[in-house]
């Protein structure tokens, strides 16, 4: 759908990009108004899976992911591969929220920097 929506230009990526993952704030939707397309293009590539993986990765991870993000699910059953995973369950934010939502976020990943060098 993202894919499809870059491929279409600025306006069709940005209501792809609203289908996904909820309404833009009007400032992060002129972001995207202004965004290198290529650059998404690029980044919504297709690429290898990590599945094979991931049960061998040996150092600490931290996952996290909004409740109401789509891929939320996808993000949990990821890290029940990963032998050292912390996962942060980030209740009542989508996807871009978490990301953006720096105040409710890195606390937490803050406790889990601070937990490696315990």
């Amino acid at each position: 759908m993202v894919r499809t929506g870059i491929e279409q230009g600025s306006e069709a990526f940005v209501q792809a990009m609203e289908q996904m993952f909820g309404p833009e704030t009007p400032e992060r939707k002129t972001r995207l108004l202004s965004a290198d397309l290529e650059a998404y293009l690029a980044l919504a590539g297709d690429r290898p899976s990590l599945e094979d993986i991931l049960s061998t990765t040996l150092m600490p991870c931290c996952l996290y992911a909004g409740e109401s993000d789509p891929i939320y699910p996808e993000v949990v059953a990821c890290s029940r591969h990963l032998p050292g995973v912390t996962f942060l369950a980030l209740p009542g934010l989508n996807h871009c929220e978490a990301y953006t939502r720096s105040e409710l976020v890195l606390p937490r990943v803050t406790e889990f920097l601070k937990g490696l060098n315990a």
